[in-house]
């Protein structure tokens, strides 16, 4: 989609570019989905063979919240694979429109879950990289990952999708007017 914050889109031509982002993220969120259920299963099996082998306490409870984070995110990606997935076209234009704004808005609440998620992956770092590195070091890679991480995420959808966003609450706004 090659639109900028002040190209006002008509009805038709949004509706293509949602049906396109749609698809798009549809597609993407199916592959991360099976990537976590991959790492879950990975995870599974070698916090079993390490536990089984050295009894280690610590190295099973950073597998347990690797594999905690992992079902999250592959129970969340699956939610939002059927949200973007199947939606319906054919609902009156106005009702259409605002799942739409729901959809892509930058922050979502529902998303929350992905705080729980990296707190998981947050103890299961913390543990699985003691007594080799100070916890403090962990935790300010991860933080600092996870601000880059955000800011990019920001930025992609301050070019990407708030155009999307803009046209989408435009449109809602001229239709609750008339």
């Amino acid at each position: 989609m090659n639109t900028n914050n002040k190209q006002k889109l008509s009805l038709e031509q949004l509706l293509r570019n949602l049906k396109d982002e749609d698809a798009n993220h549809a597609t993407v969120i199916k592959r991360f989905q099976y990537i976590y259920v991959v790492f879950f299963i990975f995870y599974a099996i070698i916090t079993t063979l390490v536990y089984v082998f050295e009894r280690d306490l610590r190295m099973l409870l950073s597998g347990v919240s690797f594999m905690s984070s992992f079902i999250i995110l592959a129970v969340l990606f699956r939610k939002y694979y059927k949200e973007y997935r199947f939606v319906d076209y054919s609902l009156p234009t106005l009702l259409l429109l605002k799942r739409a704004a729901s959809r892509y808005q930058l922050f979502q609440t529902k998303a929350l879950w992905l705080l729980v998620a990296f707190g998981f992956m947050d103890v299961a770092l913390t543990l699985n990289m003691q007594p080799r590195v100070s916890p403090w070091i962990v935790q300010i890679i991860i933080l600092a990952t996870l601000l880059v991480a955000l800011v990019i995420g920001i930025i992609r959808w301050w070019y990407k999708y708030k155009p999307l966003l803009d046209n989408t609450r435009r449109l809602i706004s001229e239709i609750e007017t008339d």
